[in-house]
């Protein structure tokens, strides 16, 4: 999404100071971190309400697999909720998670539209300019730079909308379970 929003800044405001900050590398890397921050935060304190433990008889395979040596067994890992954390504590973890994460997952995909039509409008308006300034090598560059974020854009919107939209109904669903295993 950020991608998208960047180009279609660029392309809308590329003469003003204040949008040529984001064009320079370091205010990428800048809010690639704080994004990267922001979500190991929030990943976190949801998983942090789990606990991986080992089987001690672990897992068998059935007789009639004869794929296995007889006697055969696999160790058997599980996750399950804290004990020592409270209750009321892990359902509310749980659904508030899957709340904003279902909300920040359901937010690009309503954006992208708009911000693909915004930046075929751009585009339209600035292709005059560009055959004047840029040689048509250049231009032809630029052109497959914006269709090359038009086309993730929709991937994205495809791939990811199923996803928010699940997560945010589930918010308010999880009951007893505390959500998604």
């Amino acid at each position: 999404m950020f991608l998208a929003i960047i180009r279609y800044l660029i392309l809308k405001y590329g003469t003003k100071t204040k949008i040529r900050v984001l064009m320079k590398a370091g205010t990428s890397w800048k809010v690639f971190f704080s994004l990267l921050f922001f979500h190991l935060v929030i990943t976190m304190i949801n998983q942090g309400r789990y606990l991986i433990i080992e089987y001690p008889k672990g897992w068998k395979p059935d007789e009639s697999c004869t794929m296995y040596p007889p006697n055969t067994t696999f160790p058997y890992f599980d996750r399950v909720q804290n004990p020592a954390i409270d209750v009321f504590f892990q359902e509310h973890i749980s659904e508030k998670y899957l709340l904003i994460d279902g909300i920040l997952k359901c937010i690009p995909p309503i954006l992208y539209p708009f911000l693909a039509l915004g930046l075929v409008v751009e585009l339209k308006k600035v292709r005059e300019g560009r055959k004047i300034l840029m040689g048509r090598d250049e231009e032809n560059d630029m052109i497959h730079v914006t269709r090359l974020v038009i086309c993730m854009t929709v991937t994205y919107f495809l791939a990811e909308t199923p996803v928010g939209v699940s997560e945010f109904y589930m918010s308010f669903i999880t009951g007893k379970g505390f959500g998604p295993m």
